[in-house]
């Protein structure tokens, strides 16, 4: 989206301030909405529209936008002391309806589509079903045989009698004897085609090596493994390389490079104007056109170029890493640009208590698309109401060991040994958490599969906090 449609337009003091919705003055139900949409800070919020803030308050829209917006506008006028140049033209209870109206009354009705509405919109899961399901012959979904296995293939130079077509099967996730998944396999009695997607997600070691050498034991064919990404662009070297041996990989020959905008499209174009095309059939490959051509907030006025799809940004991991988590209750108390920690479990002890929390923190390894987590278990101590502080939390249970044993207990069934929790009375507070689960960085699906795992062995009065909704 241009800069010129966002919040940040208006609230250009806020930027860059490390404030989280937390620290907003709004109702919990609002920053709830705001959080269940993965919008955890002011700079994430900043980068919103005028519509886009509106669409996250279905059944209290109004309302609930102005509440942001006042709260917005607060922050700002003390960031600077007086306010922006707009915001002393426009008064408070004037900001919605003129952010409102000069992003929504603009531009004309945009037709639904249901990858922008329901938020996967860069999903590389849910495009790559979609497009398997399309070519599957065997489909349950169209009447159309192998007519979009067949006008796909013929892009990609492999031609095939109509005999053979019908026989292949495409299928997606299909497990490799490394432990791999790869995302497509177009399979038919002589050819064994692997199809690896990227949308935003980055290459991880050997992974198309892996590919390839898998499917060339499955003995058939396999003119390429094919590298399927927003714009063509090449795999990284170290996809490519055998992770044995870092002097041989992959050579060019061996992997075709396809992209959504100059392969799919025109595939789905073709598709399109096939005759018999089922009319909700039709409609699925539209969807998946216009999401590939923009973004859920591209403009469609005539001369104003379009948001691609191959400008889609990477996600952030920490808001990644929320979605999936949005299945459960948990107990945020900290949300930062940063990292995110939520209480596993607190109590009471005198006037202090003891909690354990689990932190998780981002780091950047050395190129920027390498952006991982890693996994704290940490303590915290809390005095008389105030903010837990993890810092003192050590000299704390290495004075009051049972009250720390105690704790976790509580918290940990069989007092955390089939974790093998570090529970010694160190003055660190830190890295509580077996080294596996923090030893290196996690990515967002590995780090969800951390805490998920953590979660199971939570003690029955811990883990009823942790219910999914």
């Amino acid at each position: 989206m241009n800069e010129d449609g966002t919040l940040i337009r208006i609230f250009p003091a806020l930027s860059g301030r490390s404030l989280t919705v937390e620290d907003m003055d709004l109702e919990a139900a609002v920053r709830n909405a705001l959080k269940g949409s993965g919008i955890h800070t002011v700079d994430r919020l900043l980068q919103l529209s005028g519509p886009e803030l509106l669409r996250i308050f279905p059944n209290r829209k109004l309302r609930s936008y102005e509440d942001v917006i006042h709260c917005l506008v607060c922050l700002s006028e003390e960031a600077d002391g007086r306010g922006t140049g707009v915001l002393d033209c426009l008064s408070e209870q004037d900001m919605g309806n003129v952010l409102e109206q000069q992003n929504i009354l603009d531009e004309p009705c945009k037709t639904f589509n249901v990858f922008q509405a329901a938020g996967i919109w860069k999903s590389e899961e849910i495009h790559t079903s979609v497009i398997a399901e399309l070519m599957n012959p065997q489909s349950a979904f169209h009447n159309m045989g192998a007519v979009f296995l067949g006008k796909f293939l013929r892009k990609l130079g492999v031609e095939l009698s109509k005999e053979e077509l019908e026989k292949g099967e495409v299928k997606t996730e299909v497990p490799t004897d490394q432990g791999r998944r790869i995302d497509m396999v177009i399979s038919t009695e002589r050819l064994y085609l692997p199809f690896e997607v990227k949308i935003w997600a980055c290459d991880q070691d050997a992974q198309l090596w892996d590919y390839y050498t898998f499917a060339k034991k499955q003995g058939k064919e396999v003119p390429h493994v094919y590298y399927l990404t927003t714009d063509g662009h090449e795999p990284s070297p170290q996809s490519r390389t055998n992770p044995l041996n870092d002097k041989e990989q992959l050579s060019d020959e061996q992997i075709c490079l396809l992209s959504f905008q100059g392969h799919i499209l025109r595939w789905l174009e073709d598709c399109m104007k096939e005759p018999g095309l089922p009319s909700d059939v039709l409609e699925t490959m539209k969807q998946l056109r216009d999401n590939i051509q923009g973004g859920p907030n591209a403009q469609v006025r005539s001369g104003v170029q379009r948001k691609c799809f191959s400008k889609w940004a990477k996600q952030d991991v920490l808001d990644a890493l929320y979605q999936k988590l949005l299945t459960y209750d948990l107990p945020w108390t900290e949300c930062t640009p940063a990292y995110m920690t939520l209480t596993l479990n607190k109590m009471k002890f005198g006037t202090a208590s003891l909690e354990f929390a689990l932190r998780i923190k981002k780091e950047r390894v050395k190129q920027e698309c390498e952006e991982r987590v890693r996994l704290y278990l940490i303590c915290g101590l809390t005095q008389e109401g105030g903010k837990p502080d993890y810092a003192a939390a050590g000299d704390y249970i290495s004075e009051h060991h049972e009250a720390f044993r105690t704790l976790l207990k509580a918290t940990f069934a069989e007092g955390g040994n089939t974790l093998e929790l570090k529970t010694d009375p160190v003055k660190s507070a830190w890295n509580r958490l077996p080294e596996k689960a923090c030893y290196q960085g996690l990515d967002a699906d590995g780090c969800c599969h951390e805490i998920e795992n953590l979660l199971k062995h939570l003690t029955p009065e811990s883990v009823k906090l942790f219910r999914k909704r």
